[in-house]
């Protein structure tokens, strides 16, 4: 008996490991991932990667949700540093709750990543997400 337990939360354990593993590799595998540095209140930089699409002459990031972590640090301090393939850059991040705008980010995520960001979003409940405009900043020394 005690042999069969062992076995039922060796795979109960097992699938939870694949479970994790999977968001992970999907959230990581896409069109483009980039890493956004966020800044802690003592000014440490703090890199997240997270998906962006752009529209109207801006980059876009979403939060899943309003209670993220890199959210919070960016609204405490909204000066962000964005890596991306096509160089680096400094923004101003302006966090958006306005219903069009998340259902325009989560449109165009949704065509971007496909059905990665649709099993996302369904692990993820969609319903508090934030769109996040990044402004760049001009002559910015980054």
């Amino acid at each position: 008996m005690l042999r069969r337990i062992r076995s039922f939360l060796f795979l109960v354990m097992s699938a939870a490991f694949l479970a994790v593993f999977a968001v992970y590799a999907i959230s990581e595998i896409g069109p483009e991932v980039v890493t956004v540095e966020t800044f802690a209140k003592n000014g440490q930089a703090i890199p997240t990667r997270l998906w962006v699409v752009d529209a109207a002459g801006h980059a876009w990031l979403r939060a899943s949700a309003d209670s993220s972590e890199w959210l919070r640090r960016l609204e405490a301090q909204p000066r962000v540093i964005m890596h991306r393939v096509t160089g680096v850059g400094e923004f101003t991040a302006v966090p958006v709750r306005d219903d069009a705008a998340i259902d325009k980010v989560t449109m165009l995520m949704r065509s971007k990543y496909g059905l990665r960001d649709w099993i996302l979003s369904w692990i993820r409940a969609e319903g508090h997400s934030v769109a996040i405009r990044l402004d760049p900043i001009p002559d910015s020394p980054v």
